[in-house]
């Protein structure tokens, strides 16, 4: 990500502030990184400031706007949560008809979908119908931990937002390896940290080197040993690997779309071995032994 001092990534924040400002908000923004209850509170922050009524001071969080939007009782803003353990079409349906509606009482429309790595498939395609006809005076936010869990489809169309993680739940500090294994993502390194960066850099290894074997028999050990989560964090791992080769021109963009294409298939709950066996043939069948080929 380059450089990730705390006040640059604050700073992206702001310029989104900045630019409702001076009258060119964004229409679709993707919030990811941090907690969530930092990216709920910039979503609220955003929503106040598109309908306050101070015209001195925008986003003065005093007006009856103001108070409305941060009171969760305005009703041109909208929050939409998984209904259970993922966040359906029906959601995503339900949303686009109110957001189709007139205004009520405010400038704009602000929807805010958390949580949105819960949406299905369904949901997904729904939610880009709407980011591709956007009403009018609508802004619509996803907010999720890591941004690459997101569909490429639906980040192509957004504006990305990175929040920094708070200095109280970053990653240990010294936990190089967790940072190096995250491209610089704070948030990654995070959640390499909890699970251990040192047990995160041996599958990564251990995967290179299937790859580099050219032997798809020598997965089969590793796929039945390794949960979901860890299959994850090892694929976001694998495409900060691929993303830096790709730019050193070490590796074929294309095989940095497999990835994440099997990121988006472990999200459909498509079963983690199977997620890495057709990774891994995929990857091999390109003609590559190794990672950066």
């Amino acid at each position: 990500m380059g450089g990730w001092s705390i006040s640059n990534l604050f700073r992206q924040f702001d310029l989104v502030l900045e630019a409702v400002r001076r009258g060119r908000p964004p229409h679709f923004l993707i919030l990811h990184g941090g907690s969530a209850a930092e990216r709920r509170k910039g979503f609220l922050r955003l929503a106040a400031l598109l309908n306050c009524e101070n015209t001195a001071e925008p986003g003065c969080g005093h007006c009856l706007a103001c108070r409305k939007v941060m009171n969760f009782n305005h009703p041109d803003v909208y929050i939409v949560e998984p209904a259970k353990t993922s966040l359906g079409v029906e959601q995503v349906g339900e949303l686009r008809s109110k957001l189709q509606r007139a205004r009520y009482e405010g400038r704009y429309r602000a929807a805010l979908i958390d949580r949105a790595d819960k949406m299905t498939a369904e949901a997904n395609n729904a939610l880009l119908q709407l980011a591709e006809e956007p009403p009018p005076a609508t802004v619509l936010v996803l907010s999720v931990d890591n941004g690459e869990t997101i569909l490429p489809t639906l980040r192509s169309r957004a504006q990305m937002v990175f929040f920094p993680v708070a200095a109280e739940d970053a990653a240990p500090e010294g936990d190089a390896r967790a940072l190096a294994l995250a491209g610089g993502d704070a948030a990654l390194a995070y959640e390499i940290s909890l699970g251990g960066s040192e047990a995160a850099a041996e599958r990564l290894a251990r995967y290179e080197a299937v790859l580099a074997a050219g032997d798809f028999l020598r997965l089969w050990p590793l796929a039945a040993e390794w949960e979901r989560e860890e299959v994850r964090l090892l694929l976001l791992t694998l495409a900060v690997r691929l993303r830096e080769e790709t730019a050193a021109g070490r590796a074929q963009p294309a095989r940095l779309v497999l990835v994440k294409k099997a990121l988006a298939d472990l999200r459909y709950n498509v079963s983690p071995r199977l997620v890495l066996e057709v990774l891994t043939l995929r990857l091999l069948g390109r003609g590559g032994k190794g990672v950066g080929s």
